[in-house]
């Protein structure tokens, strides 16, 4: 009778040890090979990440990115007109980058958007330098006119209407080059100036001749 038990125990012990390699093979299950394959993907994405070219093409983008703002407020500054050489080199390093970029030669693309990145930043410099020279420039010789305006007004007779017209029309006149020299319009400004000066001449000597 105890032979038959023990020998009914064993079995009990050696089925229940093969539910329990079942159990545990199934919870340890083999992915399906789509699964795989995304988990390769994913793994091969990471490594691909740390690799040194990919290094290299993620500092060049940050680099492109901080270039085009330096660009951008060189550009601002109205760079193309009153620093054009420093533009014009601004440019070309600019293009020059982009193009070992396509190449894919990250590290020479982005030595280029550094110095394009400087360049821009010399040639905003320069620009402000010589929009500031040529505005105090132009206020200059037109508080000169003024000076002159106002003696040629000194000179007006009350009673001489066409006079007065002509006067009230310089003044207006300079009224309008000080609008353009507040919109940084200094090349028709500066013809302006010289119109006007030739117009005071003209009629300084009229008044001579009226005398």
């Amino acid at each position: 009778m105890s032979f038959i038990l023990g020998h009914k125990s064993g079995r009990l012990l050696s089925l229940g040890l093969a539910i329990w390699c079942m159990a545990l093979c199934a919870s340890f299950s083999v992915p399906s090979p789509q699964k795989l394959r995304k988990e390769i993907r994913k793994e091969l994405e990471e490594i691909r990440e740390m690799t040194p070219s990919a290094k290299e093409r993620a500092l060049w983008r940050g680099v492109r990115d901080e270039a085009e703002a330096s660009i951008k407020k060189a550009e601002k500054e109205n760079a193309p007109v009153y620093a054009p050489e420093f533009w014009s080199e601004t440019s070309n390093l600019s293009e020059r980058a982009k193009e070992y970029a396509a190449m894919r030669s990250y590290r020479k693309a982005a030595f280029l958007a550094r110095k394009a990145a400087e360049t821009a930043q010399l040639a905003a410099q320069e620009a402000k330098r010589v929009r500031t020279e040529r505005q105090e420039k132009t206020m200059q010789d037109l508080d000169a006119l003024r000076k002159e305006l106002d003696l040629i007004a000194d000179r007006v007779p009350s009673e001489d209407k066409e006079m007065s017209i002509r006067m009230a029309e310089l003044n207006l006149e300079w009224k309008d080059l000080v609008n353009a020299l507040h919109l940084q319009q200094f090349e028709d400004a500066v013809k302006g100036i010289e119109r006007l000066k030739k117009t005071i001449g003209l009629m300084s000597l009229d008044l001579d001749s009226r005398l």
